[in-house]
Formats: C-alpha cells, structure tokens, sequence
C-alpha cells in the first residue's frame, strides 16, 4: 500500500522498511507554530581543547529522553543552532536551525551540535573529534544511559551516515538534503540504525539517489522513512514568523520589494533559487536587509524554494520518529 498525504506546506512520507508500512505525519503551516521569540534556548559553549578550532554547543532540558547529535552542512558551524546568549555570545542562530532545537529541547532531547575541522565535515579530520566529544560530554553530564539519536544537514548528513554503525551507536539517524554513504567501509547489517531521509520537491536528482540509498538499506533489514519538503507560499507575515527580529510590518515590505522586482510567481511562489540571482539589491536599495540578517533572509528564500536548505517544517514528523525509536530503546533497557 502506498499512499502520499499533502499538508500546507509540503509532502510528508514516512515509508518504514520490511514490512512497509507507510503513516503520514501532519504539521501545521509555519503561521501557527510557536512564536520564534523563545525564552527556551539556553545554550553552551564550549571549545574543544585537544583540537584547537573544533567547538561545540549544548543544551541539556530537565529528565532528558536522550541524546541527539546535531551535524550542520557546509560552511555552517554549531554555531547556527542557538541565538546569542550569555552562555554562547558568538552563537548566531539561523532561524531554521534554532527553531529546530526549540522544538527538540520541547521533546526533552539533550541536544550537541558540533563543528567540522573544515568548511565541510572531512571523514578522516572530523570523526575522531566527534566520537571523543560525545564519549566525554555524555559522561561529564551523566547521560551514558540515554539513547543517541543524530540529524545531519547535506555534508553533515553524508557524515553521520559515515559513523553511524561503524563508529557511534545511534539509536536513528536523519539525513536532511542529503544521500548517505552506505558501501564501502560501511558495512550495512541488522546493526545498521533506522534511516529518515529528508529532500526537496526541487532537487530530483538528489531524490533519486536517496530512494536507491532505500533501497540499498531495505535490502540490509534497514528500516527507512521518508519526508519530501514542498514549495512554500510567501505569506506577508513570513519573515517574521521566522525570523526573530523581524516584524510584521518589516515582513511586508520584504515581500513587496520581492514581488516588485518579480522574484515571485502569482501564487508567491520564488521564481528560483535565490543562491542564483541579486535578490538582495531590491532590499538593500530600500533599507531593509541588514548586514548580520542576509543569511537569515536568504536561507528563508531557499526554505520556499525548495531545493537544498536544512527546514524546520518537517520537524514534528522527524520528532516524532527519532522520539518512537527513543522510547523502544529505553524500555528495552527495562
């Protein structure tokens, strides 16, 4: 049975290997999720000093479930996850990513985000950083009995699916924007974790690739899941849905320059990718794209595009999963 269920904002799919059995999650537009002013995020920072240059961000909740390890793609750090804080005065929180781990620190997950040596995560100069770094934080932070679960956005992606089973037990692994690397060194067994996948409409390529990667993982006894991110709509309101510092007022004029200078289809759809073209010119002209928010901007221009950007959108849906493999691994502790 395969069915596909279309929500506001895009296609969720959850397909679960041998048997499949196939549920689809529903999550509500971004209009309606919580506010992106969050007094929840609390982060710290801390550099990793057998490695100078390798940092890493926390956030511990009260009873966490377990343990989820956060990988960001290229040319992002840990950065990205949390707003400046006292506790992480360099942190510079991406709206996607922070409104992420607002809703992680929701479902009481301990969540670390770590940086890459590199621009990009680099297999032989990242991965003894990263599987010291969590042997040492869990057990500073008395977490060894929690499951570990993980999320990687593209290089990140391709870098959990590396460790995973080889290196680092984690209980379940999400790949956003991103095809693993299941051959070679890593050998896919019955210890192979469970596999979600997460891609945009837009990038077919990609998608083909990554329903092989199912494939592959099936044929293993993998169980796989699958989330497939659509357009989204530019609303009036959406950037300041998104972006903390942005109102609504300001949001409005975002979206009337945008359709001025015609980035946007009748259905305020992006024309393109926003990687490709000046969108920012029409913004600046009007005095309303600051400096330290263009990266913010932009990645809210890629959400809606839907090609390669890490989403908060299908969060729930990935919650909820990697919640489902949690609890199965704590009471098979009990």
């Amino acid at each position: 049975m395969q069915a596909r269920i279309r929500n506001w904002m895009h296609w969720a799919i959850c397909l679960i290997a041998s048997p499949i059995i196939l549920f689809g999650f529903r999550s509500p537009p971004p209009e309606t999720k919580h506010a992106v002013f969050s007094r929840i995020l609390n982060p710290t920072y801390r550099d990793w000093l057998q490695d100078p240059g390798t940092n890493y961000v926390y956030q511990i909740p009260a009873s966490p479930i377990g343990v989820l390890f956060l990988a960001h793609g290229c040319g992002r750090s840990a950065l990205v996850y949390w707003d400046a804080h006292s506790g992480c005065p360099s942190c510079r929180g991406l709206p996607e990513e922070r409104a992420f781990v607002i809703s992680a620190i929701e479902h009481r997950f301990a969540v670390i985000a770590i940086s890459s040596t590199g621009v990009c995560w680099n297999l032989d100069d990242d991965q003894e950083n990263v599987v010291r770094i969590l042997d040492d934080w869990i057990g500073q932070h008395g977490l060894h009995e929690l499951p570990v679960v993980a999320l990687g956005s593209s290089t990140g992606g391709w870098f959990v699916s590396r460790i995973a089973g080889y290196r680092v037990r984690f209980e379940a692994i999400v790949l956003v924007v991103a095809e693993g690397r299941f051959g070679g060194r890593v050998n896919v067994t019955e210890r192979y974790p469970p596999v979600m996948f997460v891609h945009m409409v837009k990038d077919v390529v990609r998608a083909r690739r990554i329903r092989a990667d199912m494939e592959e993982l099936q044929r293993g006894g993998v169980e796989v899941a699958e989330v497939e991110c659509g357009e989204v709509p530019i609303s009036d309101g959406y950037f300041a849905v998104r972006i903390p510092v942005v109102d609504v007022v300001t949001s409005k004029k975002i979206v009337a320059a945008l359709v001025a200078n015609g980035s946007l289809t009748s259905r305020r759809v992006m024309k393109q990718d926003a990687r490709w073209f000046d969108w920012s010119l029409v913004l600046e002209e009007r005095n309303l794209l600051p400096p330290q928010l263009r990266e913010h901007v932009e990645q809210e221009l890629n959400v809606a595009f839907a090609f390669h950007e890490f989403s908060s959108h299908p969060g729930p849906e990935i919650l909820q999963w990697l919640g489902l493999h949690v609890q199965a691994r704590n009471v098979s502790r009990h």
